[in-house]
């Protein structure tokens, strides 16, 4: 019966409830109805033969993930069953699926270098680039892939281009994952200064501008805080520079002294410096001008490998001074 298998769990489902509760067959179709129970999703492990209720792991993975041993048969089943259901259309059950292996993975580090999970890969990067109907699959797969790319060597054998490609597409995309993305683009800056030069490369100065001047006000400081861990002087590159040429000179010491506060403060307010004057209109024209090529950077090049530029700097530059009547 359904309640036996599901005994395991009930302790920690119901410990919100007030009062008594008896689980039983009645009990547990009054809290969960049965459209809702014919929406889990049951794997099976391939060398144990047991059977997990998925969406109920779900609720509290860090309790149940104790229950699943091995753990990885756990993950090898759920990457089964995405790999044989890739053609079929329930994006319910495959988004329970990758929450799952997010989960598992999130809480079982040594399975990041699973042999399937890094076949799964190139598919993993499909979805990205292709992404269906459905939300939560998109970003499941994509809080997944992060979570991966966050280790070295897997991280090269995606390719840094990829990467940092898909990740900026991303934030202009989905403004619901912009948190997690700003924090991988952080993390994976510091990891080594390559990373950071093709973050660079790619435009990503424009696309995090962007963002510090027109993004949730929680994200406009992570944001800043990206552009500054660019600007560290073991990348060697011309952060700074560049950004002061697209805002004012006035912004210069707090970009050098990585102060991401001070930083935030001046885009949100108003000054002259050397006759450029920064207030509303100036961040308007900015904002277009921003949103209009990062449009364009954000297109996809599969053979990108993170080293070219991508962007012409002083173009850029003579475009925006022309709008703004700068010099």
């Amino acid at each position: 019966m359904l309640i036996n298998e599901l005994n395991p769990i009930i302790r920690v489902v119901s410990s919100g409830d007030s009062g008594a509760y008896k689980w039983d067959d009645t009990g547990l179709s009054a809290r969960y109805k049965r459209p809702a129970l014919d929406k889990e999703l049951v794997v099976k492990t391939p060398a144990s033969g047991k059977s997990y209720y998925v969406r109920f792991f779900n609720v509290q993975p860090s309790t149940f993930i104790g229950s699943i041993e091995p753990a990885e048969d756990f993950l090898e089943a759920l990457l089964a069953f995405v790999k044989s259901t890739e053609a079929e259309a329930n994006e319910i059950k495959h988004a329970i699926a990758w929450e799952a292996i997010y989960n598992v993975l999130a809480l079982r580090r040594p399975l990041r270098k699973n042999s399937t999970l890094l076949a799964a890969l190139p598919s993993m990067q499909l979805r990205l680039l292709s992404p269906g109907p459905s939300p939560s699959v998109l970003h499941s797969v994509l809080d997944t892939f992060l979570l991966l790319m966050r280790k070295k060597a897997t991280a090269q054998r995606v390719g840094r281009g990829k990467i940092v490609q898909l990740a900026l597409q991303y934030l202009q995309t989905e403004p619901e994952k912009r948190g997690a993305l700003l924090h991988f683009l952080l993390d994976f800056a510091e990891m080594e200064p390559e990373n950071a030069a093709a973050i660079y490369a790619a435009g990503g100065v424009l696309f995090l501008l962007l963002l510090a001047i027109d993004a949730k006000p929680k994200h406009r400081l992570l944001a800043v805080s990206v552009l500054l861990s660019l600007a560290v002087p073991r990348n060697n590159l011309a952060v700074v520079d560049v950004l002061c040429s697209f805002l004012t000179d006035r912004f210069r010491p707090a970009l050098e002294e990585g102060r991401p506060e001070k930083v935030e403060e001046l885009l949100s307010g108003e000054h002259l410096s050397k006759g450029r004057q920064w207030n509303t209109q100036t961040k308007t024209v900015l904002k277009q001008f921003l949103t209009a090529k990062t449009a364009l950077l954000a297109r996809f090049e599969d053979n990108w490998t993170g080293k070219e530029q991508r962007w012409d700097v002083a173009r850029l530059q003579q475009e925006l001074y022309s709008l703004l009547a700068w010099k």
